[in-house]
C-alpha cells in the first residue's frame, strides 16, 4: 500500500496553520507544499493506516504518538480536518446562504443534529473505504459533550463494520501520555497482526 504523500503530523500541522493565517497566506501556503509534495517520491508501507476521529485538538502531540508508534494516520474526520474541507458549499441560493447551510446543516459535527440512526456514521465509511483505514483511533475531550456523547453510537457502528477503534479521552492537557502512549502501541500491534 503506498505511503501518503504527506504524514498525518504534517497535514495537522498544515491545517492547523490555516485556522491562525489570512486565507490568502494560507492559500499561498497550499500551492508552496502541493509543489512539494509532488516532488516526492511515493513508497510503500506496510504500516497500520488510521482515520483520526475527534473534536478539537491544536496539538501535534497525539499525532506524533500515533505515527511514532508506527501507523500512518491517512485521513481525518476532526473539527479542523475533513469536516471543514471536505465538502462543497452550494452558492447557487447565494454565498451567505450557501455558507450558512453548510456550517449549520450539513457540517458533520456531533453538535449538529444529524438524525437518529447509525446511518449519519456512513461518511466515515466512505472515508475508511477511499484511504484504506485499518483502525480508528477517537479522541474526546472531557468537555466536549457532543462528542462524548456520539462516540458510542460511532463505537456500534464501527463495530458493526468490523473496524476496530480505541477511544483516547483527556482533559485537554495531554498530560498522561505515557499511559495513551501504551494503548495506542498496543491497538497499532493488533491492527498490524
Amino acid at each position: 500500500t503506498p505511503r501518503p504523500a504527506l504524514t498525518g503530523i504534517e497535514m495537522f500541522k498544515l491545517l492547523a496553520t490555516g485556522m491562525i493565517v489570512p486565507p490568502e497566506e494560507f492559500n499561498t501556503l497550499l500551492h508552496e507544499v502541493k509543489k512539494e509534495v509532488e516532488t516526492r517520491s511515493g513508497t510503500d508501507s506496510s504500516l497500520p493506516r488510521i482515520l483520526f476521529w475527534g473534536c478539537v485538538i491544536d496539538d501535534a502531540k497525539l499525532y506524533e504518538l500515533i505515527e511514532s508508534s508506527g501507523a500512518d494516520i491517512v485521513t481525518d474526520d476532526t473539527c479542523i480536518g475533513t469536516r471543514s474541507y471536505l465538502r462543497t458549499v452550494d452558492t447557487s441560493g447565494g454565498i451567505m446562504e450557501g455558507l450558512a447551510r453548510s456550517y449549520f446543516e450539513e457540517f458533520k459535527c456531533p453538535r449538529t443534529d444529524l438524525g437518529p440512526g447509525l446511518g449519519r456514521y456512513d461518511y466515515v465509511l466512505d472515508l475508511i473505504e477511499e484511504y484504506g483505514v485499518d483502525g480508528v483511533i477517537c479522541y474526546a475531550l472531557s468537555f466536549c459533550d457532543p462528542h462524548k456523547m456520539d462516540y458510542p453510537d460511532l463505537r456500534d457502528y464501527l463495530q458493526e463494520k468490523e473496524v476496530p477503534s480505541l477511544l483516547i479521552d483527556d482533559d485537554y492537557s495531554l498530560s498522561n501520555m505515557e499511559s495513551v502512549r501504551s494503548r495506542v502501541e498496543a491497538f497499532i500491534e493488533i491492527l498490524a497482526q
